[in-house]
């Protein structure tokens, strides 16, 4: 199982830890480094322990490629409905290209409404999931290359060219993001190359894994997030881990929530040397 790291593009500490944890989570052995996608801070966001600071993700994530070479980077997860399709498409693909194929893309419906609002995109609230649905076709076809236009409910435009295309092929990973609701397994269906979960309930997340392949009619990779709100200790972080192995997950990515560089420094440190002590490492 792989190991993945959630690095904090939000809060006091964003800057330092995006300017400088990158070369250090690869140095550390890490598979892959995640960051999370909001781009204003709302009222609604204490209750999921989040402020007012956050650096845009793929910016952030560019940033972070161009300083590694061998670490994958991800987005956990993009929303979707707050971005114009082809425009991230191409931002997507450029991190690709630059990055020579280390991107992974996880992607959801998001939930903000006031957020959403912020960014001009409040008309796509609503029917967020089949927004989300229409963005992630249209950047599927936009990564095939070539000319084509697009007529569907909510975006519609002439013939475009559309290159460079990503380095990996087809195109770079999608992850589905979100819970074990309908709506979410459709979307793995018809688009995921994995599932991109957020729990630390590992039970149901065995049962539910099982009932996305039968949903999928094929075997879906489970990407889990684990997302301490609270400190873990040791013993917690070795128990979830190994039974995210157990139940078969084909990486981790631990969330942490360090506010600054120094403690997420240690907290990778501590997260790379109990996923070692389990035996998991390559």
């Amino acid at each position: 199982m792989r190991i993945g790291f959630v690095v904090q593009n939000q809060a006091a500490g964003a800057i330092a830890q995006v300017s400088a944890l990158a070369p250090q989570l690869e140095a550390m052995g890490f598979d892959s480094l995640w960051a999370t996608d909001h781009i204003v801070g709302v009222n609604a966001f204490a209750q999921h322990g989040y402020g007012p600071i956050w650096l845009e993700v793929l910016s952030a994530l560019a940033f972070m490629a161009g300083q590694t070479t061998r670490i994958r980077v991800g987005t956990s997860v993009l929303v979707a409905p707050m971005r114009d399709p082809v425009y991230t498409a191409k931002a997507l693909a450029t991190i690709d290209q630059l990055s020579k194929g280390r991107l992974n893309v996880a992607v959801g419906t998001g939930w903000s409404k006031a957020e959403f609002h912020a960014v001009g995109r409040g008309a796509y609230h609503e029917e967020r999931g089949k927004v989300t649905d229409e963005t992630i076709a249209i950047m599927l076809r936009c990564w095939e290359g070539g000319q084509f236009d697009w007529q569907g409910e909510h975006f519609q435009f002439r013939p475009i060219s559309f290159e460079p295309v990503p380095v990996q092929k087809p195109h770079p990973p999608i992850l589905i993001g979100g819970p074990f609701v309908p709506p979410v397994m459709r979307r793995i269906k018809r688009f995921g190359d994995a599932w991109h979960p957020s729990t630390l309930d590992i039970a149901a997340l065995k049962e539910q894994s099982a009932q996305v392949d039968e949903f999928a009619e094929r075997a879906v990779p489970v990407v889990n997030r684990l997302t301490f709100t609270n400190p873990p200790d040791d013993a917690e972080i070795a128990r979830l881990i190994a039974a995210c192995a157990e139940m078969g997950c084909a990486e981790t990515d631990v969330d942490l929530r360090s506010t600054d560089y120094d403690s997420a420094v240690r907290g990778a440190e501590r997260v790379m040397r109990i996923y070692r002590e389990t035996g998991l490492s390559r």
